[in-house]
């Protein structure tokens, strides 16, 4: 009678760690890719929420406000204008809302101008931008 080995050989053990390392090659940019994504479908989202709220604001006095939100301090600033809090998925994202004219007393916009705004993630290098009428 034969006793058999029940272990497992080196050679064995290194196609295991090539395939888990195949895996982690594709998988990571993959991922990270969708967390770019993700990040990205949040600015814009958030962005189309801050537009909606500037066109209330429009219908009720006329023109559009500029303003920076700062995570840090979320009760000041563009949030203070519009009377806009952002989900918590933009707990992180810095949004800057520039008039394209500058109104007779700031932060309001000059009648008929449009504005842009810029979202910024701190883990993100490109900034989203997107102007609105």
């Amino acid at each position: 009678m034969t006793s058999g080995n029940s272990g497992i050989t080196l050679i064995e053990l290194m196609v295991v760690i090539a395939v888990l390392g195949i895996i982690t090659v594709v998988a990571v940019p993959a991922y990270n890719n969708y967390i770019k994504t993700a990040r990205i479908s949040v600015i814009k989202d958030t962005m189309q929420s801050i537009y909606l709220f500037q066109e209330e604001r429009r219908m009720d006095r006329g023109e559009y406000v500029s303003g920076k939100y700062d995570p840090a301090a979320p009760d000041t600033g563009l949030a203070a204008a519009l009377g806009w809090r952002p989900d918590t998925g933009s707990s992180m994202i810095t949004f800057d809302v520039v008039c394209d004219i500058i109104g007779e007393s700031p932060p309001e916009c000059a009648r008929g101008s449009g504005f842009t705004i810029t979202g910024t993630h701190p883990e993100e290098v490109d900034p989203v931008e997107r102007t609105f009428p």
